[in-house]
This record gives structure tokens, sequence and C-alpha cells, in this order.
């Protein structure tokens, strides 16, 4: 395309080329470096398009109305205001007068009476010496509501402008002029001058929704074409061409619209086919952006500022250029300091030198470069005492080009954030400026910092928390930084070190709270690293692994260590409310098992690495931070409200290898020997009942799983064996049916199949609530059968009682004991004592589904949760030990509870209960429908009341409603029945606010309370009952919706 790339000049230049043989004036601008052959056939596509262009107004016919025009939309509220006409200069005057030939020649404007709108004119000396005449529409547009139709961002416009081969800047001839103005709307326009009173025909210049309408026009223009070859920014257009065969077909596409509408150019101010030019206050090159180089120019050209508004006039330059210069607010910072309060302005040395700096930094600007679709970005940033900067690259060809500068002075109480802080504010700042970025690309932020444990570690600081929230939506990653790949790059880089060497985590002293906590739902640490000047990390480490109390403990501690040599600490204060690791680490306590030893040689280590380095023991209820984080962990905890991220530590922090014979036997007398790892689980497996099976050509073991402390915690299942071909038959090997093995199986449990070949898990009757996990599948037998096949747990219990016959094992025997205490037989039933109800008769196999199936969706069933189906059997005097999990996992496979089950839409909120001081005296009612008419006689309605401190419901369905029926109603059901109440709560319902029922309510002296209107909480417990007999109706009808009425009574005797 050019002869010589290299030499191309920051803007390209262009030649006037006339585009009229028969007019030698009208002539348009080309790219002076274009190729003989492109330029030719560019020359003869604008010959050919020469009506595109407008040289005079005669040449603008305007846009048609049918396509748009521009509206007001007068708020009718604002009281029309004319002004007084304003005195001009002669020089003014003689402006204004010669503008108002110009407009009335074109058409634009027309003269009017009686207007009730008036503005004057504003005069206004141009750069070059010319006069530019304008309207005053301050008062009408006060009086035009916000047209809220989007601008183009200029920074995502410029970027898809960048890079492109040839460019083709185009405006529009008197872009505004060219729409016209609603009729009903122009003499609103109307504006006095000496020669009479006007009004606009057209939209001018000043109205406050002219460039939302412009821009609405080229959306609908050029819709097809915007970001793929166009980029339009109200009245300034472009063509943009990645090869240089494209330009030509573009082009006819464009001036193809310009022409189906009437929209007019304007060949003074086009620019075709040229390499960069300027758009949008930017100079766009193949290369990247630059700076405007006259903006650039003027800031090289400016003296140093003597007044206030000099500085004001510098600052506003450098904003200009924010975008290209690294860390401005800090090079700036001397010129802002000038300009706060009220102090006497003084120009020093530290001004000059900042402002010479500047200079030198703008003379060579950087090119800022174009992110690619999908690629990674790379984000620094710095912080100083008064700023914090950022800067957004991208790397290409092992080079990293920057994007996109950024920079924010701290205000306040920013100041006076630690470093780590400041840090992470920064972050912050750069995802908000840069959000487009943020959200379109990963994100990679280059520090030596650590940043990541800051933002995922909220301390007590709330900000922190929202920060961590905030940038919780982008996809970020941190690592540490590395060596500078551009020079341009390289001095910002150079500029990261954070000034306050004071807050620095390697030269202050830092302390160390760690706590570690075993359950059964598992292991977990928690961590609080503080140091000197309060920078608070907290962390929460869940393990992947069994660890019993004292190993989770120095986890909790070697993960602290770990952390703090990240941080670069050197001087670190730790403690623990563990006395065997604080004592065990102080030689007091001696190390018998293997595990600690290896636990304690690990902190050892890492000890090493500080320069000073101590350990105390404090007591718990002086680290209940780290005991909560520990917890949080563990457990879920619903006290704890704060948002903490908890990570994971998969595998222990010590190995030890382990070599130890694995008897294996059942009929067949096996024995495998083996090199093991110790790691999270154990196996125990009975040496009766394991057996050696093959499924689908692999070998496994009937187990059952324990952990390292010998607690069953795992039900039998199918472990699968590694290398089984090491399996040999030992007949010298005899084994006791009572003899247990404990080992690991390469540190795998291997896949659960189920208890094909395990013998029967049988639940231990001694518990109440014994857990009974298994793993479904699909010839898992069903509840019921599951129930049935259970051993009566009766038995155990009655034949203590009545013979003294306890199990061999001591243990067992002591708990049988203990069990059988709250247990009696009378009548040869077993019942189990209660402390304030009647003796609950105990109840096994069919006996128990019958109980459940009557209670749950019987008679009397309201088809209740489990926890509440299981206090109701116990109200109506029966018991078994698994009651509660029985009935969650009946009322879990009841098919119409899962149907007509409520879905909630609201958030959880904190419950308030809804009483009186005694029965009957507060009702609350509500009329419910209307419905599927049911019945001969079509009921719609049902009108409940519901008692306030027993919750007792009374009903009754109605085919229509009114006020006499409801005093009826009340008369027999509530009244006869309950007594007369004190108040009657209600909505708003015309049958309850009527005269009549006011009476009816007054003469018995019944207080009677409406709620707020349209509100339905206002009477929450009519909505509660309402809910109730709705949820009802729906379990009990299924697909026979009409015969509701007829299941109301049953519904309300269950509820």
């Amino acid at each position: 395309m050019y002869d010589n790339l290299h030499e191309v000049p920051r803007k390209t230049s262009s030649n006037s080329v006339c585009i009229d043989d028969s007019d030698p004036e009208k002539c348009v601008g080309i790219g002076s470096q274009l190729l003989d052959d492109i330029k030719k056939e560019l020359v003869t596509f604008l010959k050919g398009n020469i009506k595109t262009f407008a040289w005079t107004t005669s040449h603008m016919p305007g846009i048609s109305l049918d396509v748009t025009s521009h509206e007001l939309n007068v708020d009718s509220t604002f009281k029309p205001i004319r002004q007084k006409r304003r005195k001009l200069g002669p020089e003014r005057s003689q402006a204004v007068n010669a503008e108002i030939d110009r407009l009335l020649e074109a058409g634009s404007i027309r003269e009017v009476k009686y207007p009730e709108w008036l503005a004057n004119p504003v005069v206004v000396k141009k750069k070059n010496g010319k006069w530019r005449v304008c309207v005053d529409f301050t008062d009408l547009n006060k009086a035009c509501p916000k047209d809220s139709f989007p601008l183009p961002h200029i920074d995502r416009l410029v970027e898809a402008t960048a890079g492109h081969k040839l460019l083709f800047f185009m405006d529009a001839f008197s872009g505004y002029n060219q729409i016209r103005m609603h009729p009903e709307d122009q003499e609103k326009t109307a504006f006095i001058t000496e020669t009479g009173t006007y009004c606009y025909k057209v939209m001018p210049f000043g109205l406050k929704n002219a460039g939302a309408t412009y821009q609405r026009l080229v959306n609908k223009m050029f819709h097809e074409q915007l970001g793929k070859s166009m980029e339009v920014y109200i009245d300034d257009m472009l063509v943009k061409s990645l090869k240089l065969e494209d330009h030509i077909p573009q082009l006819k596409e464009c001036f193809g619209t310009l022409n189906k509408y009437g929209m007019k150019l304007n060949p003074a101010k086009c620019s075709f086919g040229v390499a960069s030019g300027e758009f949008l206050g930017y100079l766009v090159t193949e290369r990247g952006i630059e700076a405007n180089p006259k903006q650039i120019t003027t800031f090289l050209e400016m003296p140093s500022p003597k007044i206030t508004r000099e500085i004001q006039r510098l600052t506003g330059r450098i904003a200009a250029l924010n975008r290209f210069i690294s860390r401005s607010t800090d090079k700036c910072l001397p010129f802002y300091q000038l300009l706060k309060g009220n102090e006497k302005f003084l120009w020093d040395d530290s001004c000059e030198e900042a402002f010479k700096q500047l200079k030198s930094y703008l003379s060579e600007p950087p090119i800022l470069s174009k992110p690619v679709v999908g690629e990674t970005l790379y984000l620094y940033v710095s912080v100083s005492t008064a700023a914090i900067s950022g800067v957004l690259v991208r790397e290409e060809e092992n080079e990293q080009k920057p994007i996109y500068y950024i920079s924010k002075t701290l205000i306040d109480a920013e100041t006076r954030y630690p470093a780590m802080e400041k840090l992470a504010l920064a972050v912050v700042t750069a995802a908000r400026k840069l959000r487009p970025y943020f959200q379109s690309h990963a994100i990679v932020v280059m520090t030596s910092q650590p940043l990541r444990t800051i933002l995922h570690s909220p301390s007590q600081s709330g900000r922190l928390a929202k920060w961590a929230i905030e940038l919780s939506e982008y996809d970020i990653e941190y690592r540490p930084r590395t060596a500078a790949k551009a020079q341009v790059l390289a001095d910002f880089i150079i500029e990261l070190a954070i000034e306050n060497s004071n807050t620095s985590s390697s030269t202050s002293k830092w302390t160390l709270h760690v706590d570690g906590a075993s359950s059964r739902q598992g292991s977990g640490i928690g961590l609080r690293l503080t140091s000197s000047e309060g920078e608070t990390i907290e962390q929460s480490y869940r393990l992947g692994f069994n660890a019993s109390n004292n190993e989770a403990e120095y986890e909790a501690l070697i993960a602290g260590l770990k952390l703090a040599i990240g941080l670069g600490i050197r001087e670190l204060s730790a403690f623990s409310d563990s006395q065997l690791v604080a004592s065990q680490f102080h030689g007091e306590y001696d190390t018998r098992d293997e595990r600690m030893e290896a636990y304690l040689q690990a902190v050892r280590d890492l000890v090493k690495q500080f320069d000073k380095f101590e350990l105390t023991r404090i007591p718990r209820g002086e680290n209940t931070s780290a005991d909560a984080l520990a917890a949080l962990a563990s457990t879920s905890d619903p006290l704890l409200k704060r948002i903490i991220p908890v990570e994971g530590i998969s595998s222990p922090s010590i190995s030890i290898p382990v070599k130890e014979p694995i008897e294996q036997v059942a009929n067949n007398n096996l024995n495998l020997e083996r090199d093991l790892n110790m790691v999270h689980t154990t196996y125990w497996f009975p040496k009766k009942k394991a057996t050696i099976c093959t499924i689908l050509g692999l070998d496994y073991l009937s187990t059952k799983t324990k952990d390292q402390g010998g607690n069953q915690t795992k039900p039998e299942q199918l472990v699968e064996l590694e290398n089984s071909d090491e399996l040999s038959v030992s007949d010298t090997e005899l084994v006791e049916p009572t003899d247990m093995i404990i080992c690991t199986l390469n540190g795998q449990s291997g896949p659960t199949k189920g208890n094909t070949q395990g013998p029967e898990n049988k639940p231990d009757p001694m518990e109440e609530n014994p857990s009974e996990a298994g793993a479904d599948g699909e010839n898992t037998p069903s509840f019921e059968e599951q129930v049935l096949k259970r051993p009566d747990w009766r038995i155990a219990i009655m034949q203590y009682i009545k013979e003294d016959v306890v199990p061999p094992n001591k243990w067992d025997a002591r708990k049988l004991k203990q069990l059988s205490s709250k247990y009696c037989i009378i009548d040869s039933k077993l019942y189990k004592r209660s402390i304030s109800g009647p003796y609950l008769v105990c109840v096994h196999g069919l006996d128990m589904l019958k109980v459940m199936a009557e209670l749950h969706e019987g008679s009397c069933g309201s088809h209740s949760g489990g926890r509440t189906l299981a206090i109701r059997i116990k109200k109506q005097g029966y018991f078994w030990p698994t009651i509660v999990a029985d009935c969650e996992t009946y009322s879990a496979k009841c098919d119409k509870c899962q149907r007509h089950a409520p879905i909630i839409h609201k958030p959880a909120e904190l419950m308030s209960s809804i009483s009186a001081p005694y029965p009957f005296m507060r009702w609350s009612m509500d009329i419910m429908g209307s419905m599927v008419p049911s019945g001969d006689n079509e009921l719609r309605f049902i009108l409940i009341l519901t008692d306030y401190f027993t919750k007792w419901i009374e009903a009754e369905a109605y085919s229509q409603i009114t006020k006499e029926q409801v005093e009826k109603f009340i008369w027999q059901n509530i009244i006869c029945r309950h007594g007369i109440p004190y108040e009657i709560v209600t909505d708003n319902g015309s049958q309850f606010i009527s005269k009549s029922f006011r009476q009816f309510c007054e003469s018995r002296n019944i207080r009677l309370t409406t709620s707020t209107p349209r509100y339905p909480q206002g009477n929450g417990q009519a909505e509660a009952a309402n809910k109730t007999i709705i949820s009802n109706l729906k379990k009990r009808l299924g697909s026979k919706k009409r015969r509701w009425a007829e299941k109301l009574p049953e519904v309300l005797w269950a509820c």
C-alpha cells in the first residue's frame, strides 16, 4: 500500500483531489501515500458518488420527517419562559445578522409571532477569529426530560478502529441541521434578534437531547455495518478496512446508506484512504492508539503557570492525556496540592521539576495497543502515599505492550489504609475503570505481594470483603512479577515499589494465632496473621483427610508458618491453645508416636527460615478467632455470618512409608505383604467376614472403614484391590474369627460397589437414631422393605428387663443397662417412659409403617414434614428409636408432598410469632377464592377464621359471601361455640367494612381491626391459614379438583 512503511508519519497527510471535472473547486482529501492503482480506483468511486457531498446548504435537502425528527417532549409542569432581548456590541450584532441571513437562505429558520418560549443568541469568537452564533436554550432544556438513549463508549470505538490498513474519515455537512424539528415543537425554539423573532425548522445546536436524536438516527442507518466496517459517534463517521481489496465494497455499502436516507457529507472534513488520523480526540493508526499530536504540542508549548487558573488549565490538559501517562497522579501531585483549599499560589522548585519531567515524558508518549478478543491481559499495580496507579498490558511476540494507564488520588481515609489494602484498592479501581476489559478477558495481576491471600481472606475490615465480592465476577489470577519486556512498561514496573517502607512485611513483627478442629463432619484448621500495623489475614482450611485433633493442631501451625514464609515475614510470634504442640516443640513432652515425631520435625524445619520465632501456648478463650475459623472449616456453623473463603488441604504435611503385613483370610486363608504409604483412610477387615470376590473382572474386598482413632466412619463397602495377583494362599496362617487388622491399601479406597459380597450391615439397636447411609442402586430395596427386614430392636431390651440377659461384651452390656432404664413392660408390651407425657408404646416393622401412613395421609393426616410427623406420632403415644429419620424418609418419598410442595422464592428471614394472651380472644378472618366451582351449589369461596392462640380454624364454603352470611357464620361458629371474642382482624373486603357488620360487632363489644390495604402481611395469621388449607386440599384432591368442598372438613380436622 505504501512505498516504505517505516517512513509513515504519525499522522498521514492527504492531498486535495478534484472529483468534479466541471468544477475544480469540488475537491476531497485522499491519502498522499496511497499507491497509484488504489488511488485511481478510489477517485473513480468518489466521482461516481459526487451527489453524496454537499458543497453549500442548497445541496442539503435534509432527512425526511418519515425517518426521524427531533421532539422536545416539554414537561407541562414547567411554565414557559420568555427571555428579554440582550443588547449586543456592533461586531456581535453584525455576526448575528449574517447568520440569520444564511439560515433564512438555507430554509433552516422561519419568522414566528407570539412564541411562548423565547431565547437569546450567544456569540463566541472562534480560534480563527471568526464568530460562532448559537442560541441560549438553558430555560427550554430545563423543561425537557433527558433522553436516555446511550451514546457509544469512546474508548471502545477508538480501539475498534486501531490496527486497520485503510481508514476513511467522514463528517456530515451541518449534521444537526439535516434533522428537522417536529412541527409542533418548532416554535419552542424561538429566539429574538434585532431584525425579528425566529424559530428553527431544523434541529439546532444547544438543545438538550440533540446528540441522542442524531445517534439514534445513525444507529438506525448503519446498524448492519456498525462494529464491522464502520464506527459512528454522532456526526463523526469512519469506514475501516483490514484488507486493501475490501475498501471499495465497504465504501459502496456506506454511500448507499447515505444516499438512501438523504444524508450529505462535508467534503472539507473528509479524508479517504489514509493509514492514520484523528478520531474522537485520539490518533488511530495501524500500530495502535496514540495521543493527539495537537494536544501534545499544546502542552509542550505551555509556559510555567503563574496563576491558579493556569494551573487548572494545565491539569485539565493532563486529564485528557491520562490514558497515556504512567502514574499520572504521582507525576501531577505538586499541581494538585496548589489547588487544595485557599492557599496562596506558590509555584516552587518541586512544581517546576514535575512540570519539566511531564513535558519530557510526553515528548515521546507511548503507543497504546489494541487487545485481541479472548487473549489474556496483564495488570500491574502501584501505590504511593497519595495515589494508586495501574497499567493494563497485553503480550505480543514476547513483548508487553500497554493498553491503558489508570491513576487515582487517595482521599482522606484512603491515605491511611495499610499498604496491602492500598494494593487491593488499586486492583478494584482498575476493575471499575476498565470494566469492559475485565468482563471480556482473563486478567492476570502481576504483583509480588500476597494480594490473592488478602482479597480471599477478608479481615475484620468490611471493605476487604466488599472488594472480594466485587472482584469475584471476573476471571482474575495473581502471579509474581517477572522481568519487564518493554521499555515503557519497565519504567512503570520500576515505580511499583511501595513507598512506605515501614509497612514492609519483611521488617515488621507479625503474630500468628492457629487452631485445629476435628469432628464427625471432618477436620479443619484456622489461622489469623496480624502485623504490628494492624494488617490482618484470616484463612480457613478444610482438611481433605481424616485427622485427629492433635494432627489438626499441627497442620494449622504448619499452614500458618508456610503463609508467613510466603509473605516474606522474618519475625513471627505464634500462639496455639494446644498444650501438646507447644510442649513438644519446647521439649517438655516426648514424641512417642511416629506421626507426631514427623509433624514436630516439619515444624522445626520451617522455623529455621525465620530470623526470630517463638511459640506460646494460650488459653482457648484467648484464641477465639482462630478457633472460629477452624470450626468454620470442620463444620457448618450458622452463627458465622462473615464471608470467609474455605480452602482445602488434600493431603497431610507429612509422609511416613510403612511396611506391614496385611492378612486377608475368609475361606481361602490369603496373605498379602506390600509397601504402603500412610494416608487419609484406614480400613479394618474382620478376618472371619473378609471375602475376596470378582465383579466384572475386578478383585474386591468386603470391608468396613475406620478412622485412625479406631472409630467406625463408613458402612461396609467393596474396595477395589490393586495388584490382586500379589495375593497368595497361606495354609499355615490360621485366623481367629474375632481378629481384626488395621491397614491402608495404596492410599486409595477404590470405587464403592455396594454390599454385593459383604455381610448385612445391621443397625445397632442400642442407638436411638443410628445412621442408615447406603449406596442407592437399581436393586436397592424400597423403604418399606428395608423397615420390614430390620431386626426387632425391642427384643434385647425386653430380655434384659425380664430375664436380665446382657451381651457378652461389657461395654455393650453397660450401654444396654443404661438404655433399658428408660423402658418398662406392661401387659407384655414394651413402653418408653416419658417425663411429662404418657408412656409411649414401642412398635416395630409393619406397625411403624401403619402409624406413619395414618398420621401422614390418613383421615387425620395433614401430609406434614418429617420432624413434625415424628412429633405427632409421639403425641399419639408411639415410639421407635429411628422415628425421626424414618419419618423424614417417609415424607420425602410421598408423591403428593413432592408434587404440591411450595416453591419458596423469597430469601430466608427471621420468623416472628403471632399470638394472643388467651384462647379465642383474637380471630383473623379472610375470604379465599374464587376457586373451581364445586358441587351442585357451585361453591367458589371459603370464609376462614383462625384463632391466634390455639391456631384453631373455622371455615365454610359458599357460592357467594355476603355480609349477612359473615354475621351468621360468626354467630354460629365462633360466638356460640367459643364465646364472644375480644377482637376480629380482617382485610378491607366489602363484607367486613360494611356498616351493618360494624354494628354487629359494636353491639357485642367486639373490636374490629382492618389491616393495611394491599398488604397481606398485615393479616399474616389469615394468610398462613389460607396457605395451609390450600396445600392440604391439593394433596388430598389429586386430579378431582371440583370435590374440594367435600374434602374441606377433612382438611380442617387434620389441621
